[in-house]
């Protein structure tokens, strides 16, 4: 299968590495109405595992996005061209519990084709301290998942409201996956994403953070 082809990445200031795995078909098309957050059960440090997985032969699965512990964002699949991230067997469907019952913004079994999914880069067992709340990764998470929920018809993103029917984690849709866990602190991404944040707010921190580490390689001679 060919990858994803990008003439330029599709959300402000990600980098692109393609995925091998996405799509279903000629004239198949996502309606994004949420989003999903995953962790790919990697370590939190600077050699990213899954963008290469995502680009191996053997990969079955991809993501629209991934976010490394830094704040970096890479985007791997094109909105259009749907990726293999949410499961669409109905054997492992459930919402929040509840077996054999979708939630309220998907029209079928292939969640793929309504919710933008996120890999963060760590382990759901650890990512209450990996990606803590107002670090660079938190902020950089809550500006995706708002950015998503504006409509972008360009993008097939039909918008969504910031609430926990329509931001969830991968283990609250499928029975096979326990990922981004019961630590993930939701109570209090619900709160940041309904304030005042924007992506110029990640810009500022991301630049604060390169000054400083220039400053103290410079000292480090």
């Amino acid at each position: 299968m060919p990858f994803s082809e990008f003439d330029s990445s599709e959300y402000p200031g990600a980098s692109i590495i393609p995925a091998r795995n996405f799509g279903y078909g000629v004239g198949v098309k996502p309606k994004y109405k949420a989003f999903c957050v995953h962790t790919p059960e990697e370590p939190a440090d600077d050699y990213e595992t899954t963008p290469v997985w995502f680009q191996d032969p053997r990969s079955t699965s991809s993501t629209i996005f991934y976010l490394d512990n830094d704040g970096d964002i890479i985007q791997m699949v094109k909105f259009e061209d749907i990726a293999w991230a949410q499961g669409t067997r109905s054997i492992d469907l459930h919402w929040k519990g509840d077996i054999g019952t979708l939630p309220v913004w998907a029209e079928d079994n292939n969640l793929n084709l309504y919710a933008v999914s996120c890999e963060v880069e760590g382990y759901a067992a650890t990512i209450h301290r990996t990606m803590p709340v107002g670090g660079i990764q938190w902020n950089q998470l809550v500006a995706m998942i708002k950015w998503c929920s504006v409509p972008r018809p360009e993008l097939y993103l039909e918008g969504y409201p910031l609430d926990r029917e329509h931001v969830f984690g991968h283990d609250e849709i499928n029975l096979g996956k326990g990922d981004p866990g019961t630590r993930f602190e939701w109570d209090k991404l619900m709160y940041d994403l309904n304030t005042n944040y924007t992506n110029e707010d990640v810009q500022t921190s991301l630049d604060e953070i390169r000054n400083q580490i220039s400053n103290i390689e410079r000292l480090l001679g």
